[in-house]
């Protein structure tokens, strides 16, 4: 039986995917996890599960480019997900509804990515 993060993190995910109504650039989403988590271990693990369950349900053009958390767990989560999904895990960046980011290469030898963050504004 999967611990009740993984499974709470997998039916967010699906529920929020089913919901979603995706544009041309879908192949060019990242998926942003905005709530903060306590860095504890286990549940970061079971929070990865869930990730990795719900990736496994979309066909490969669906996936996300990228996993983007507001908490420091983006090593954790990229080290348990890296040996079957190929994305990048950046984490302590904050986005916003209408956020544009851009993602660099992995730098060698250091392990991160640099990211840019582009914000939409309108005049009112």
């Amino acid at each position: 039986m999967e611990a009740p993060v993984a499974d709470k993190t997998a039916a967010a995910v699906g529920t929020v995917l089913a919901a979603a109504t995706w544009s041309p650039w879908k192949r060019r989403l990242c998926w942003r996890f905005r709530r903060r988590l306590l860095p504890v271990m286990g549940a970061v693990q079971d929070m990865a599960k869930g990730i990795d369950r719900a990736l496994e349900t979309l066909p490969a053009e669906d996936r996300p480019m990228a996993l983007v958390f507001v908490s420091n767990v983006g090593q954790v989560v990229g080290g348990i997900l890296s040996a079957k999904w190929n994305m990048p895990c950046i984490d302590e960046v904050s986005l916003s509804e209408l956020d544009f980011i851009d993602i660099g290469e992995v730098v060698p030898g250091e392990g991160f990515v640099p990211v840019v963050i582009k914000s939409l504004a309108f005049g009112v």
